[in-house]
């Protein structure tokens, strides 16, 4: 009997102990797969946040195309960057190649998270619709300005280059996002651009340019953008975009001679404020003259008849003829044009509208 005890004994002590080791092992399973669960929720976490910064980095990307694809010139070796959205330490990097094909360009992002990296790439192209716009309304003449040296003022339709005069700057800055045109610079003196004896016939015209003026604060209120004339009292102008003072402020003036008479329609709205760039034009429809600024109309009045013409009478961009300096204009032009038609309203905004450039993803590359 006491050796039956002695072994059940034995057998509990067996059982307990192995129920114990049982746990243990157990236990070191439990804590095992908790920390790899742990390693492997953490490394998600790292896996998709480092997906998340790459994401950012290609909208940041996206961006510099829209507004300045000519600085999209970086590689894997020179990436823009690092940039970080928060106070840690993660953060992305982005560069930009061209494939070859125009504006368009191949991006990549690289986004960091602690230890882990991703890499996301597109291709994308850069459009900026004023030029397809502009030459969809048919212009007769339409100057880009976007010559960098020479004296060649190059009118795209070919029908009047005119001719950079006494110093005028060019390569400056174009008015046109995403765009590597140019603009060019009038220093409020005497430079500007002559564009020969030039006529527009028929009861339609529109001038259309995209015009900034200078910070200087002693930059003549006068200044022309466009204008055919013989001078700059008002019975010498055949027709003229120009811009005049009131109570400091600077507004958008246009001249127009049919028949023999000349009317002059000054806009009282619309001041234009010093360093910034706007759309300005001149629209007549054969009964109406309007201003528009931005693609607002800013003044209207009534007028009929033929566009007077002369082909012995000076159009110059940038000052009144004929006599460099009587109203220079103070600041940048770009794009300037005129046409044969009247552009309506909705026609304008568009064209004011197109200033920025829109974006469009050809592929995305995973």
């Amino acid at each position: 009997m006491r050796q039956a005890r002695h072994r059940q004994s034995g057998f509990a002590l067996m059982l307990v102990l192995t129920l114990i080791v049982l746990g243990a092992v157990y236990g070191m399973t439990y804590l095992s797969s908790a920390s790899i669960k742990a390693a492997s929720s953490a490394n998600m976490g790292l896996s998709i946040r480092s997906r998340y910064l790459a994401e950012a980095g290609l909208e940041h990307a996206l961006h510099v195309l829209r507004v300045s694809p000519e600085s999209l010139s970086g590689s894997i070796s020179a990436p823009f960057g690092p940039y970080q959205l928060d106070a840690t330490s993660d953060g992305y990097t982005f560069w930009g190649e061209p494939t070859g094909q125009p504006d368009e360009y191949r991006l990549t992002a690289r986004g960091v998270a602690g230890s882990l990296a991703r890499e996301l790439s597109l291709t994308a192209r850069a459009d900026n619709e004023f030029y397809s716009k502009m030459m969809e309304y048919d212009p007769i003449s339409y100057w880009r300005m976007d010559e960098t040296d020479g004296a060649v003022c190059a009118d795209v339709k070919g029908q009047r280059n005119g001719t950079y005069m006494n110093g005028v700057v060019l390569g400056a800055e174009g008015v046109l996002d995403g765009s590597e045109s140019a603009s060019a610079e009038f220093d409020g003196n005497n430079d500007y651009v002559d564009l020969g004896n030039m006529d527009v016939d028929g009861s339609a015209l529109t001038i259309v340019a995209w015009a900034q003026v200078s910070t200087d604060p002693g930059a003549d209120p006068k200044g022309y953008i466009l204008s055919k004339a013989t001078g700059p009292a008002v019975k010498n102008h055949y027709w003229a975009l120009s811009t005049y003072p009131k109570l400091g402020e600077r507004y958008l003036r246009f001249y127009l001679k049919t028949g023999n008479t000349i009317t002059e329609l000054s806009a009282t709205t619309g001041a234009m404020e010093p360093g910034t760039w706007y759309l300005c034009a001149a629209v007549y429809d054969g009964s109406t003259m309007k201003i528009y600024l931005d693609g607002q109309q800013v003044a209207s009045t009534s007028k009929a008849g033929d566009i007077a013409t002369d082909d012995s009478v000076a159009t110059w961009m940038g000052d009144s003829p004929l006599n460099a300096n009587i109203r220079p204009w103070p600041g940048l032009l770009d794009e300037v044009a005129v046409l044969d038609k009247p552009l309506s309203q909705e026609q304008l905004q568009a064209l004011s509208q197109s200033q920025v450039s829109t974006v469009e993803i050809v592929e995305w590359h995973e």
